[in-house]
């Protein structure tokens, strides 16, 4: 089957933007997974942030939330992300989020606006936007 969604990724400093677009099947969401470890073990920071733009068409199946667990996993425990925050574009984001967080045992910043986002990371002071 052809892979449908797909992301863009951007580093600023040791935060990376992952700008996450249409609906996913397991080959999307297994392409997007192996394009972020790539990406992170090209940069190779000791410490670094990542945050996730979803946009208003990103869902998955069950199957393609297993993988999406399975790449934050990757990111925070094992390859030294500090913080996870992924903002929303739907309640129904929302809380196919929190359920991730609480089935994988990570916290996710969630916010449901651009700017509050980028306010926050702002605040934190990641990436040097």
């Amino acid at each position: 089957m052809l892979p449908h969604g797909y992301v863009k990724l951007n580093w600023f400093d040791n935060l990376l933007e992952v700008h996450v677009h249409g609906p996913f099947n397991l080959e999307g969401v297994n392409m997007a997974h192996e394009q972020i470890k790539q990406s992170v073990r090209e940069q190779g920071f000791d410490v670094w942030y990542r945050v996730d733009y979803l946009d208003n068409e990103t869902l998955g199946s069950p199957e393609v939330m297993s993988v999406i667990g399975k790449n934050y996993k990757w990111c925070g425990p094992y390859n030294n992300c500090q913080q996870l925050t992924v903002c929303c574009s739907s309640t129904i984001q929302v809380g196919m989020m929190r359920k991730l967080s609480e089935q994988i045992g990570l916290p996710i910043n969630l916010f449901t606006d651009v700017a509050q986002t980028k306010d926050f990371i702002s605040e934190k002071g990641w990436g040097n936007h």
